[in-house]
């Protein structure tokens, strides 16, 4: 998302997402355009400024990585979706340069997969099920999930990115398998410590660690600390790019003046300083998850 390139218009909607993905914030299924360019299967989402800001700048780091995360496009709700409210109104200027006369912003990924709690046709609590049947049936597709992640070749790098990010949410709903098996991250509008953080609350404390902690009865430490290891590597030898990817999405969300200049100076500072502490809580999150733990 550069320069406005990635700024698209709702040319569909068909629909909330499913409601076994537990959102917080409604989403719903679409197409969206930019330009010219033929429509894009998406899903929609109504975010707030602060998430919105997470998800631009957390699309940025993630691209930055190397982790597998759809393209990502501000869409400007013309009317389409006349229940999403939560976000900004789209400036003038943005509003002439597609022919409308107002609109607010919204934030788009391309869809290119389904989640893990709709693939493996998780069962929610609370269902019109017993609870024991709920139970047994989650725990069969942890195994399943476990199968797919453990074959994940970037699963030490999204580790350690949710780490160093502090994306506090990772769950099941927010990883996408696609036809062909491969795992795509999405979702990180609560990032940073979640997606109310202020500049008085950004605290260096553990956050992540879920993809190797809730994986971790079927593997081996030594492979789950191998995995972790590289993937902190990766993450900081990718420190100059990281810098040069966040200015350039402190740029965008100035852009749509979605929050003041002196939060994303904040943010920026707090994760630079993070780079010396997420190697040590993501050790913890491992350590932790081993304790008492059987391997076969």
């Amino acid at each position: 998302m550069r320069n406005g390139s990635n700024v698209a218009v709702i040319t569909a909607a068909h629909g909330t997402v499913d409601s076994r993905e537990k959102h917080v914030n409604k989403c719903w299924h679409g197409e969206v355009q930019v330009g010219s360019a033929p429509a894009v299967a998406a899903i929609i989402k109504d975010l707030d400024p602060r998430q919105f800001v997470n998800e631009i700048v957390a699309h940025a780091l993630c691209r930055v990585v190397g982790l597998p995360i759809p393209d990502a496009y501000i869409v400007i709700n013309d009317g389409a979706l006349p229940e999403a409210k939560k976000g900004p109104l789209a400036s003038k200027d943005l509003c002439e340069r597609f022919d409308i006369e107002s609109g607010r912003l919204m934030f788009a990924s391309a869809k290119c997969g389904n989640s893990f709690s709709t693939t493996l046709h998780l069962p929610q609590r609370g269902d019109e099920v017993p609870n024991m049947v709920v139970e047994l049936a989650r725990a069969g597709a942890l195994v399943a999930m476990r199968g797919y992640l453990m074959g994940w070749q970037q699963l030490g790098v999204a580790a350690a990115f949710d780490e160093w990010a502090a994306v506090i949410d990772r769950h099941w709903g927010n990883l996408l398998l696609d036809e062909n098996k491969k795992v795509w991250v999405i979702d990180h509008t609560h990032a940073f410590t979640g997606g109310d953080w202020t500049l008085d609350n950004l605290p260096q404390v553990n956050c992540g660690g879920w993809l190797l902690t809730d994986a971790v009865k079927g593997m081996t430490e030594e492979y789950c600390r191998r995995h972790a290891v590289s993937g902190v590597a990766a993450i900081q030898e990718r420190r100059a790019q990281i810098d040069i990817a966040f200015d350039r999405a402190r740029a965008e969300v100035m852009a749509l003046n979605l929050v003041p200049e002196a939060d994303l100076e904040g943010l920026k500072a707090f994760l630079e300083e993070r780079h010396s502490h997420f190697p040590g809580f993501l050790e913890q999150s491992i350590s932790a998850s081993f304790s008492g733990v059987a391997h076969g």
